[in-house]
Parts: structure tokens; C-alpha cells; sequence
């Protein structure tokens, strides 16, 4: 029961201290109090670390690559991804796997080249 997780008592006249405490939770807060309990159990998982690993692009690699509607545009200026990794995806992925030298971890959308490109690609895909 979610009301047992909080202080503050919420009745049918009485809202404004629930709401408070609401606002003044941060993001970390929230998921250990609520989500990852949730995760932990579903999952059938003993700590935060099996559970960020459990929905990660690496552990699910192999199930992503059997499904044929799956694309992976990649950089390989990603300052967030690990060069490794990005090499992984490509390879794994092959045909699914759009590799761009340059555009960060976002990509650089808004360029004409990349854009032409990435609606080339994927429009292949889809035919």
C-alpha cells in the first residue's frame, strides 16, 4: 500500500501535508521509496544494482538483436557510452545498427547529412 509510505496522513479534508511531502522528494528519493521495491519484487532481484543492470541496453544485447523491429543509432563520440560498448552494440546488431562517426550522445539531428542519412536508414529497415 503506497499511503503507508509516506508520514503524512491523507484524508478527504486533509491533503496539503501529503502534497508537501510530495514536493519535496527528490528523484533518488521516489525510486528507492517506490519504484525499486516494485522492480526488486517483479524482478526477483536483491539490490538497485541488479535491477539498473537487469534493464540495461548490455543485458538485454541479445533479445534486442532477435527482434527484427529494433534500430540503434550510434556515435562514436558518445561522451556517455563507452567506446567498447558502442563497438558491441554495432557488431551485434549489424544491420540494425546506424553508426555515425560524430554527433555526441544525442546525435546531431538538426544537421541535413545526419538527417538524410537516419531517414534513409531507417525507411531500408521498414521496406
Amino acid at each position: 500500500d503506497v499511503s503507508k509510505s509516506f508520514s503524512s496522513d491523507l484524508t478527504r479534508n486533509r491533503r496539503e501535508p501529503r502534497y508537501r511531502e510530495i514536493r519535496q522528494m527528490s528523484f533518488n528519493g521516489y525510486y528507492e521509496k517506490f519504484i525499486l521495491p516494485k522492480l526488486t519484487k517483479a524482478r526477483d532481484l536483491q539490490s538497485s544494482r541488479e535491477v539498473i543492470f537487469s534493464m540495461s541496453l548490455k543485458a538485454n544485447l541479445k533479445t534486442l538483436s532477435e527482434d527484427p523491429r529494433v534500430r540503434m543509432v550510434l556515435t562514436s563520440d558518445d561522451p556517455i557510452s563507452k567506446p567498447e560498448d558502442i563497438a558491441l552494440f554495432a557488431e551485434t546488431l549489424q544491420d540494425h545498427a546506424l553508426l555515425f562517426k560524430y554527433g555526441g550522445h544525442s546525435g546531431l539531428y538538426w544537421h541535413s547529412g545526419f538527417a538524410k542519412d537516419l531517414k534513409a536508414f531507417l525507411l531500408e529497415q521498414v521496406l
